[in-house]
């Protein structure tokens, strides 16, 4: 008689965000080096559910950088929004290049110059993984 074991792996992976506001003003390259060097980086804000948790933040400067920029205005990870939510008339130039969400018209978005200084959002992902083991004893 032989004994013999298997062991079966499964792995459940998920992301959360959360969102860091910062309340100093840099410009938007400096901002998105200090987010990436105290977090993950400048906030995406991917849907309207994430965009209402960054207005739910308390002390919201009335522009904060986010991680938009143009090259056909894409979010920090390189992927284009699926949220749209720019202020009417905007972008309105080609010499801004990074996005605000201006917070004293709902997080609307606004093209601005990125050497502008703006107060800013972080998010920091916290990856979670889930480990499920199985064994089975079969004898012979």
């Amino acid at each position: 008689m032989s004994s013999f074991r298997s062991i079966f792996f499964s792995f459940v992976s998920g992301t959360s965000a959360t969102f860091h506001y910062i309340n100093t003003n840099m410009s938007w390259p400096v901002a998105q080096s200090y987010c990436r060097n105290h977090y993950t980086d400048l906030a995406s804000i991917r849907n309207e559910a994430e965009n209402l948790q960054i207005r739910g933040m308390k002390a919201l400067a009335e522009n904060i950088w986010f991680g938009l920029y143009r090259g056909a205005w894409r979010l920090i990870n390189g992927s284009l929004p699926t949220l749209r939510y720019w202020k009417d008339g905007q972008p309105s130039s080609n010499d801004e290049d990074c996005a605000v969400a201006n917070f004293e018209d709902q997080g609307k978005w606004e093209d601005w110059n990125c050497t502008d200084r703006r107060a800013s959002v972080c998010y920091h992902s916290k990856k979670s993984f889930a480990l499920s083991l199985s064994f089975s004893n079969v004898r012979l």
